[in-house]
């Protein structure tokens, strides 16, 4: 059944890079048909499908997303808890792509308050609130990232979304940007120092000092 969800999933996202727009509509129409479980079992994480598309496409499958979700928000009291959550977590990454980030940290928020635990929408919550251009989301993305940092060893060990003990970086480099991976144990990871004070990350200013980049 996975796989049949994401040959959907990818259906839809090549439908909307060749901008055939009316046919993935109606694809996601045929879904909605079917009951609300077909309809967000391809909703939710259609973005993160997406996300390797170029950004028009993006943009697009996050705009279809949000319009085929609209008919479940409207009739959420039927949906349970569990369809609730998926539908909640699909327009909270449609928000995000279609650059409406208040809307996005907005849900999120009220994600983060049913499920706590959750690290990814921690992290997810912490860096919208970041990109808010507001005292108040300001304080807020601090509290997130409060809740994901531990102490480690007497150091706060905060991992970017790869899981590793580093500042955030997008998954493709930038033109001229070379990636160096350095493994090892715990001294390679700083296990106890702080991720800015590493030597990995000690050695990657100084090469960006030194390249004049």
């Amino acid at each position: 059944r996975q796989w049949l969800k994401l040959a959907k999933q990818l259906r839809v996202v090549s439908l909307a890079g060749q901008r055939r727009i009316d046919e993935a509509e109606r694809l996601v129409e045929s879904l909605e048909a079917a009951g609300p479980d077909e309809l967000l079992s391809l909703l939710d994480g259609l973005t993160t499908v997406a996300a390797r598309s170029d950004t028009g496409t993006q943009r697009l499958v996050a705009e279809l997303q949000l319009r085929a979700s609209q008919g479940l928000v409207d009739s959420m009291s039927k949906l349970t808890d569990v369809q609730s959550l998926r539908l909640m977590r699909a327009r909270a990454e449609a928000f995000a792509a279609t650059g409406q980030p208040t809307k996005a940290v907005a849900v999120y928020q009220q994600l983060v308050e049913k499920s706590p635990r959750d690290t990814k929408l921690l992290r997810t919550a912490a860096e919208l609130s970041e990109s808010l251009d507001s005292k108040e989301a300001t304080q807020q993305a601090k509290l997130y990232w409060r809740r994901l940092e531990g102490l480690f060893k007497g150091a706060m060990l905060r991992t970017n979304r790869w899981g590793m003990h580093d500042k955030e970086y997008a998954l493709e480099p930038p033109p001229d940007c070379y990636r160096i991976a350095m493994i090892g144990a715990s001294i390679s990871m700083g296990t106890g120092v702080e991720r800015e004070k590493t030597l990995e990350a000690l050695l990657e200013d100084r090469l960006n000092r030194e390249s004049g980049a």
